[in-house]
Order: structure tokens, then C-alpha cells, then sequence
């Protein structure tokens, strides 16, 4: 278990970085939702389970909820937030339905008192700033780190690959199985998971749903949709389907299961 005083430096570059726990200071509590409104478009937070389950879920795991602060500059290099759950860890009842089903078998394990062992990413997101200096790997071993910390079995994560809103109109089983000359993932978010010893375990094809009027949506996107179809949206993985019949504009975001199995000796 963490000591209140969650605040300690880590070797970085150079040991300008310091790791808070994002409850510990309302300042830099305040900081990182401002930077997560800026780096996300405002439709993704709109997900049914982000409103549902997130606050509970933050609450009961302040201390898997954290941030890389330059101490040069007091800016936030990274976001980290990760809740937990039980889970026997194998890929045959993973569903598509990903985050969302995380999110609730998390806030459900918590209501029945189930004891979690799977630590589960919500997630990591770089400061633009600070990108190009391999904090995402930092990041990483970060949430890592503090999953052993707590005695877990493995970290799971619908990952949402960086590269695929490029190329939004390709299905995900085809994406994930595009490599670069060296037979990488050509996704770098996923290439990242993959070097540090994650496993690809498959795709989440419903990980993130959301729902909303033809005015909502345009609200949310500064779009105009002047007649039903599909449309690609800033940041989306999939096209939006608006339909102005019904006034309901859908938008379903697949993810990929990715699993870091954590050793016995690492957990010591």
C-alpha cells in the first residue's frame, strides 16, 4: 500500500519529473481536466460509462490515478488513470464491448466487495508538448509499477490505438495487422505495449458507444450534417452514422485488448 504522501521523483532524462497522485493537489487536479478538455474532442467524453462510472471509480482507486509534472516548469507531461477488477485473465470471455465493460464489472466487483487482482487502464494520455520524448513508455511502466505496487496479476487495456484515426474508414482487424519494415505494429501506441511485453489479445469492436441528437452531435463537433450518412469526425476511429429520420447520430469505437501479465518476482 502507498503512503499518504504519494510524491516522489523517478529517473527521467534528467530527474526533472515528479509523480503526484491526481487527488493529492487540487491545483494540479484542476490542471490535468483542463489539459484532458483540450487534448480530446468532446464527443469521446460522452461515452454512457464515462458518466456513469468514472467519478466512482476515481474515487475508489485515488491511488492508481496519476501525474508526470515537470518540475522545471510545473506542467503536466502525463496523465495516468487506471481503476480494478476481478478477472481469471483469459482471453476467451473478453467482450467486445471493452472499456465500458471493464467500467462496470469494476464499479460492480466494488459493490459486492470482490477483492480485484486485474488492474484495468482507463487511460494515458502525453501532454502534446512533451511528445517526440518517450513518455509514453514512461507512462507506462508508471501504471505498471503502480499495479504491482498493489499486489495485481496483470494490467489489462482496451487500447485505443494513436494512428487509426488516420484511417478511420479501415476495420480495426484489418489496422491491427499492419506492420512496419522491421515487423512491428505500424500503430506506435500499440508498438509501445508490444516492446514492453504486452500481448495482443484481440479486438473490442463496441469498447466505446455514444449517442446523441443531430444537434447534440453538432454541438459537440462544430459539424453540420445537412442529410443521413456516414461522417468522420476529428479523432474518430469510426464514422459517426447520423440519421435525420430519427434524429440520432451513433458513433461505435473499437479498441484492442491488450494484457501486461505481471511476474511473481516483479510483485515482490
Amino acid at each position: 500500500m502507498f503512503s499518504p504522501a504519494f510524491c516522489y521523483y523517478i529517473r527521467m532524462e534528467t530527474d526533472q519529473f515528479k509523480v503526484l497522485r491526481m487527488s493529492e493537489d487540487e491545483q494540479f487536479e484542476s490542471k490535468a481536466f483542463q489539459l484532458l478538455d483540450q487534448v480530446w474532442e468532446k464527443y469521446l467524453g460522452k461515452a454512457e460509462f464515462v458518466e456513469q462510472f468514472f467519478g466512482q471509480l476515481y474515487s475508489a482507486y485515488p491511488d492508481l490515478q496519476f501525474l508526470l509534472v515537470d518540475t522545471e516548469t510545473d506542467e503536466i507531461a502525463v496523465i495516468g488513470n487506471s481503476f480494478a477488477f476481478k478477472w481469471h485473465g483469459g482471453s476467451d470471455d473478453l467482450p467486445d464491448e471493452g472499456l465500458g465493460w471493464a467500467a462496470s464489472l469494476a464499479c460492480g466487483n466494488l459493490e459486492a466487495g470482490k477483492h480485484p487482482n486485474t488492474q484495468v487502464a482507463f487511460q494515458i494520455v502525453v501532454n502534446p508538448g512533451y511528445k517526440g520524448r518517450k513518455m509514453s513508455y514512461r507512462a507506462v511502466e508508471k501504471m505498471i509499477g503502480l499495479g504491482r505496487q498493489r499486489g495485481f496479476e496483470r494490467l489489462l487495456l482496451p487500447l485505443r490505438p494513436s494512428l487509426k484515426e488516420s484511417y478511420p474508414l479501415t476495420p480495426m482487424e484489418n489496422y491491427v495487422q499492419w506492420r512496419t519494415e522491421d515487423g512491428l505494429p505500424y500503430d506506435p501506441w500499440l508498438r509501445v505495449h508490444l516492446k514492453l511485453g504486452g500481448k495482443l489479445l484481440g479486438i473490442c469492436r463496441r469498447s466505446a458507444v455514444i449517442s446523441g441528437s443531430v444537434a447534440t452531435w453538432e454541438e459537440w463537433t462544430g459539424l453540420r450534417f445537412f442529410e443521413s450518412g456516414d461522417y468522420i469526425l476529428p479523432q474518430g476511429l469510426n464514422p459517426v452514422k447520423i440519421d435525420l429520420n430519427y434524429d440520432r447520430g451513433l458513433y461505435i469505437e473499437p479498441n484492442i485488448w491488450v494484457v501486461h501479465e505481471f511476474s511473481e518476482e516483479s510483485k515482490t
